[in-house]
């Protein structure tokens, strides 16, 4: 039935989203020029929010750009501080982009459980460091491949300086291993 757009507010971003949730599966190359060069505006509920937020007070955004920066900082520095990994400091957004060149071909030793599973002992690319990650440090990150960088991961920093401290505990402890 085409696209659905949803509204979300996030804990560390108030305010209005608009997502298109799915579209058709058959698309044309015409009719995606036609999508991609066709004006559109925000509804205007979204342009009425936007407009309370510009005229409003801004201290609320200095302390979330404040927490950010320090959040950043110290992601960065963790990162680069490990032996193999290299983080340059983003610019932007609430990610960074480690590179992980350095561990792709080491061994490891797989967990119990992922042992029994018959898991490989080398990690081969993005995809399989994410899943050891996640299996074996208990570490969510995305494969640097989804956007078309093997060598990378993508980890955000959209969240507690708690849980972002304890990730790279973890991290850092599951290096050291290999």
């Amino acid at each position: 039935s085409g696209a659905e757009p949803v509204i979300i507010e996030t804990e560390e971003e108030e305010g209005f989203r608009l997502k298109i949730e799915r579209l058709k599966e058959k698309i044309t190359s015409r009719t995606k020029l036609l999508i991609l060069n066709s004006p559109s505006n925000p509804t205007s509920f979204c342009q009425k929010a936007s407009i309370v937020a510009l005229e409003g007070s801004q201290e609320p955004l200095r302390g979330m750009v404040s927490e950010f920066a320090q959040r950043r900082e110290y992601i960065v520095e963790r990162l680069n501080s490990i032996t193999g990994i290299s983080c340059l400091k983003p610019e932007g957004a609430f990610y960074v982009f480690p590179n992980i060149s350095k561990l792709l071909g080491k061994s490891y030793k797989p967990s119990p459980c992922a042992q029994r599973l018959g898991k490989s002992q080398i990690i081969k690319d993005s995809i399989n460091l994410s899943q050891i990650l996640l299996e074996d440090a208990k570490i969510a990150v995305v494969p640097g491949l989804a956007f078309g960088k093997d060598h990378y991961l993508r980890l955000s920093y959209a969240t507690s300086m708690e849980n972002i401290t304890k990730g790279m505990d973890r991290l850092e402890k599951f290096v050291k291993k290999l």
